[in-house]
């Protein structure tokens, strides 16, 4: 609501979307879920602006947070998971398909319907970000730490040209393995790669690295720095998390942690 008056109508549309519709599976005991916060990051192959439906969410990510000891849990949902897709009302449809694909038919409502049916959870938030917000994140914060193979350095560079046609943003090829300093293109090309030994197993494996390297660089970052990264990226972000929600995680920022990390099924 605060930035009523500063967005035009069309751009708010786009940020701020309530779920009205979303599915909660009744049969959940909702007391294992006292003290925690979960949101559903999705991180979709967009080519152009959209940031709902009508593209596959090729990242998803449960992030859980303990709100007392600040612990943060991550498990992605790998892409080519066959999942019951529930018809729009919430009801069962015996469709079983790729959950990569609820996005693309009903975008966020639809993917956290699937999640909550499905899995016995009761998700309602989520974050949506495309290809130029992750690279703009990781710019912003300085770029990341990671040591990549020689099959990976191939596929990064292999990707970059793309990236930088669907971004507009230049970067360079990675010209070593080992440990590198990768900047926003180069990260979200490290993010792609499922071409190697592992697969998408090993390509979720790699977004949840990348997601704990911005979490160190977001640590050593002022409130200030964050402030512009947020205010800069959320073009590229689809969100129902209200703006003042999003301030308030990173003023505390210090008090989280990821502990753990893994994937589903597994």
């Amino acid at each position: 609501p605060l930035l009523r008056g500063v967005l035009d109508e069309d751009t708010y549309k786009k940020i701020y979307d309530d779920l009205d519709d979303t599915v909660v599976n009744d049969g959940v005991d909702k007391s294992k879920f006292k003290g925690y916060y979960t949101v559903a990051l999705f991180g979709i192959d967009s080519r152009d602006d959209k940031m709902d439906a009508g593209v596959n969410s090729d990242s998803i990510i449960i992030v859980s947070i303990n709100q007392d000891t600040g612990k943060i849990v991550m498990s992605s949902i790998y892409r080519d998971t066959w999942l019951n897709i529930p018809d729009e009302d919430g009801s069962s449809s015996e469709r079983f398909r790729k959950i990569n694909s609820a996005f693309c038919t009903g975008g966020a409502q639809a993917a956290i319907n699937t999640l909550n049916t499905n899995l016995d959870l009761n998700i309602s938030d989520y974050i949506t970000i495309n290809f130029e917000g992750l690279a703009t994140i990781i710019d912003m914060l300085g770029g990341i730490d990671i040591s990549i193979t020689e099959d990976e350095r191939y596929y990064i560079n292999h990707y970059m040209d793309e990236n930088m046609a669907v971004t507009g943003i230049k970067s360079s090829y990675v010209k070593k393995s080992g440990q590198v300093h990768l900047d926003g293109l180069q990260a979200t090309a490290y993010c792609r790669i499922r071409y190697t030994a592992g697969n998408d197993f090993k390509r979720a494996s790699r977004q949840r690295e990348v997601i704990m390297a911005i979490e160190e660089q977001a640590k050593k970052a002022d409130l200030a720095t964050l402030t512009d990264v947020f205010n800069v990226a959320i073009d590229d972000v689809y969100t129902n998390i209200k703006t003042d929600d999003f301030m308030e995680l990173l003023t505390n920022i210090t008090k989280y942690r990821i502990v753990a990390e893994d994937g589903f099924p597994q």
